[in-house]
């Protein structure tokens, strides 16, 4: 099983490369839309890289439904950081691997 700081740190090259920032702009606690400026374009490309590098597919409106469920838009996007996909990478990992 991958490490929780390697999936962190593969996820802060995805998103410094789509998003074009310095990777030490990238912090777990950074939230996507309003901290690193993303917009819903950038996200699907980031969606992509993150099954392309860890060989997991993500449905449409998953991160939604998983980081977000029962959450207002304003609140997912307080939610929606780095961490919080760290998470969720690393939860369908295990799921994964276990099936």
């Amino acid at each position: 099983m991958i490490s929780k700081e390697s999936i962190n740190s593969k996820l802060v090259s995805i998103i410094s490369y789509a998003l074009r920032l310095d990777p030490g702009k990238v912090m777990p606690d950074s939230r996507l839309f309003k901290d690193l400026n993303a917009e819903s374009l950038d996200i699907l490309d980031i969606r992509f890289s993150i099954e392309q590098e860890f060989g997991v597919k993500v449905a449409d409106h998953e991160f939604a439904n998983t980081i977000g469920k029962g959450l207002s838009s304003t609140e997912f996007l307080e939610r929606f950081t780095v961490g919080s996909i760290t998470d969720f990478i690393e939860n369908k990992l295990r799921t994964q691997s276990t099936i």
